[in-house]
């Protein structure tokens, strides 16, 4: 269990990381809305958006959303982890971003808002799933992906 929660704090954080700077682009030189909801949470819990908690909550919930990830793919074995890590993160995006949160947050979905809150925000979330997925497999031992 705890190696299990190791691999996934690893490579969830390689998961974070890689969205950043996707997700820069996306948002300030392609106008797209990303991370959105980061803010919102920031600015719920201290009341302001400070730029050290984004990154902590950032870095939080890349963590706990690579664990499932990382324990399906222990079952499943690392041959399709690729796949497996796109289809999660376009799934955690369908899900959570243009559903879930935008209800609990009270806000309109992204469906609603139109493209420029659909595609960054989908973007930078297949390449968290596919970071944290290969980051993953290459924890397990699996390189070339080998099932394991």
């Amino acid at each position: 269990m705890i190696e299990c929660f190791r691999r996934s704090a690893i490579a969830g954080l390689a998961g974070g990381l890689a969205m950043i700077p996707v997700g820069l682009v996306l948002r300030f030189m392609l106008g797209q809305w990303v991370n959105v909801y980061g803010e919102l949470i920031v600015i719920r819990i201290a009341g302001r958006l400070d730029s050290f908690l984004l990154a902590i909550e950032h870095g939080a919930v890349s963590v706990v959303m690579a664990a499932p990830l990382v324990i399906a793919l222990d079952r499943l074995g690392h041959r399709a982890a690729a796949a497996i890590g796109l289809v999660y993160g376009g799934s955690v995006w369908l899900i959570l971003n243009s559903l879930a949160l935008p209800a609990i947050f009270g806000q309109p979905t992204p469906w609603q808002i139109g493209p420029q809150a659909i595609w960054g925000s989908l973007i930078v979330h297949l390449v968290f799933g596919l970071a944290v997925a290969l980051v993953s497999r290459r924890l397990a031992g699996a390189p070339g992906g080998t099932s394991g």
